[in-house]
């Protein structure tokens, strides 16, 4: 009697877990596709909107295939790494492909940003300016 109690009790805690697992999970993803808030608070009008929604769409796919061909390097290195007698060179020419898509990516990014601030008003140019000071102090006193 007693261990059907137990193992009653561990199955409840075992779905309770889950479900509080899958709504954490839920609003992260939906959180990671949203707009953010920072984008929110500069009072866009529908022509800013829409050049920013076609720029993120273009960006991101962008960003997306960069990451797959950096992963595809990586398993690339990794291949290589495992074998007995490793090739300097092409690791060497592995890492080099490596930086510089992390490059690509990174000038993607801030090339992302330099084309937003060319629509923005003035007023909006200042709580992007903020926000961009407010995210590196944050990011900063993470590491």
């Amino acid at each position: 009697m007693f261990k059907i109690k137990n193992y009653v009790l561990l199955i409840l805690l075992v779905v309770t877990m889950q479900s509080t697992y899958a709504s954490e999970r839920s609003s992260r993803h939906k959180q990671r596709h949203q707009q953010p808030n920072w984008i929110k608070n500069l009072d866009l009008d529908k022509k800013q909107l829409k050049f920013i929604k076609t720029r993120r769409t273009y960006e991101r796919k962008k960003i997306k295939e960069i990451r797959r061909s950096i992963k595809s390097y990586k398993e690339d290195l990794r291949i290589e790494l495992t074998k007995s007698k490793t090739d300097d060179k092409k690791i060497d020419s592995i890492m080099t492909e490596i930086t510089a898509l992390k490059k690509s990516a990174l000038k993607s990014r801030v090339n992302s940003i330099k084309n937003l601030q060319k629509i923005l008003k003035p007023e909006q140019k200042k709580k992007m300016k903020k926000h961009l000071i407010l995210y590196k102090k944050m990011h900063d006193s993470n590491e």
